[in-house]
């Protein structure tokens, strides 16, 4: 590191070699990655939990702001991996449906819609304390972007099904 002090009459020469110095430190920008982004719903105030990014994924946990991990009643995972999908929607749901019932055997996967590149689905228990979730899946040409909405209740309500999947399907892509 270069430092130097000078008279008011030499610190127009020297602020010059200070920016030559200056920009030799210049690294390029990160790349930039697409992320989904949702509007979460107004009625409620939204704080995030958690949250990790690096060069292959990136996961945020968003809760109501007056809940805590240990006691909440919705959650929001939001999950991208930043590379594109070499599978099809229809391979991508099925590696989802097996991890599920592998985890709980009697759990009732359901696709609710599927375009050739997204798809809506629940994951709903057979026990009455476990959590059920609504998830969203959309694959681009860059990433695979999953939200799922988890709640303490057994079964989806219709309520939260139509709100939570007009939520997802406004969401959009944006470049960061």
């Amino acid at each position: 590191m270069i430092t130097c002090t000078a008279a008011a009459s030499r610190f127009f020469t020297s602020r010059e070699l200070f920016h030559q110095v200056a920009q030799s430190f210049k690294v390029p920008l990160p790349p930039l990655h697409e992320s989904l982004k949702i509007d979460f719903p107004a009625d409620r105030a939204w704080k995030i939990q958690n949250e990790t990014d690096d060069s292959t994924a990136h996961f945020m946990q968003v809760m109501p702001s007056d809940e805590t991990a240990d006691k909440w009643t919705i959650f929001i995972n939001l999950e991208t991996v930043k590379q594109k999908s070499q599978q099809s929607i229809e391979q991508v749901l099925s590696t989802y449906k097996d991890q599920i019932k592998g985890q709980n055997g009697k759990a009732h996967f359901t696709v609710l819609s599927k375009g050739d590149n997204w798809s809506i689905f629940k994951v709903e228990p057979d026990t009455p304390t476990s959590e059920s979730g609504l998830y969203y899946l959309l694959l681009t040409d860059s990433s695979i972007h999953m939200i799922s909405v988890m709640v303490t209740q057994p079964v989806i309500s219709d309520d939260l099904l139509k709100k939570w999947t007009g939520i997802f399907r406004n969401g959009k892509l944006a470049m960061e």
